[in-house]
């Protein structure tokens, strides 16, 4: 019987998905409607590569990189913004070993950031999402 680490490398694996820098806020509770609240006090602010497709992509690769000799080509589809968080983000995938030549970059708009409220006590997650340039047509036309 073949171990799921040794399936992926025989394959080259193509993740297509999005792509947002996630800044984690500790707080004691969510804020009801109209109330401000403030951080934990003492815990940093966070910020870490998130989104389906940019977690999928480093995690399939750090499968694949740490259990396997036959290293599949691990390749990632999606939008970087024209910001900051852009160069986090793709220096966070190609440290991960994922291919970014199917990336596009979005001239008109930042990428997509996520802001998790994370519950100091219990471990729960809540977050809001702005979509950026994973909400920005990102496909080509010409196929190629």
């Amino acid at each position: 019987r073949q171990t799921a680490a040794a399936a992926i490398g025989e394959k080259n694996i193509l993740v297509v998905g999005s792509m947002n820098l996630d800044t984690i806020l500790r707080v004691d509770r969510l804020p009801t409607e109209g109330e401000n609240i403030c951080t934990v006090p003492y815990c940093d602010v966070v910020e870490v590569p998130g989104g389906k497709g940019c977690n999928q992509a480093i995690a399939v690769s750090k499968l694949a990189y740490n259990n396997i000799s036959n290293k599949p080509n691990v390749q990632f589809y999606g939008q970087f913004g024209n910001d900051a968080a852009a160069n986090v983000l793709q220096n966070a995938l190609e440290t991960n070993h994922v291919d970014l030549k199917h990336c596009e970059t979005c001239t008109e708009c930042g990428s997509g950031r996520g802001y998790v409220f994370l519950n100091h006590h219990t471990g729960a997650v809540s977050a809001v999402v702005v979509g950026g340039s994973n909400q920005e047509r990102w496909w080509r036309d010409d196929d190629s």
